[in-house]
């Protein structure tokens, strides 16, 4: 991967095209149920989260991926709702250049889910693992 780029919101409709089957797939590997595609599109277009997209050396798009963010007092998360891309191992190079986006944009920690990153993530750091309840009413 050549570049990360950040989508402009709202996103346009070309670019939603083709970063919407990436997110797809990852979605379809959660069991995290709470979101669909319409809604992913709706909270990035909202500046609530951020779509970035790996581009190639010829410029073409073969990963995304959508991030959110926390802030905690002095703590500031960026958190990786979904990433997606053309082979399993494409969304490894779009990985660590969240991590550079996200160290040089001022965060402390980066959060991901869905599946066990563990393992993946001891190569930035100390790594732990979040668990969560869904609370009923």
């Amino acid at each position: 991967m050549t570049e990360l780029m950040k989508a402009t919101i709202p996103v346009n409709d070309e670019v939603w095209e083709q970063a919407k089957g990436y997110l797809q797939m990852a979605l379809d590997k959660t069991d995290n149920k709470e979101w669909e595609i319409p809604d992913v599109l709706n909270y990035v277009n909202s500046g609530k989260g951020q779509l970035l997209l790996g581009l190639d050396e010829e410029g073409k798009m073969f990963t995304a991926a959508v991030l959110g963010e926390s802030i905690y007092y002095q703590t500031k998360v960026v958190e990786v709702y979904l990433m997606g891309a053309d082979k399993e191992t494409d969304w490894m190079p779009l990985l660590e250049k969240v991590v550079d986006y996200s160290r040089d944009s001022g965060y402390t920690h980066l959060r991901l889910a869905g599946r066990r990153w563990v393992k993946v993530l001891k190569k930035f750091g100390e790594a732990r693992e979040t668990y969560t309840a869904e609370l009923t009413l």
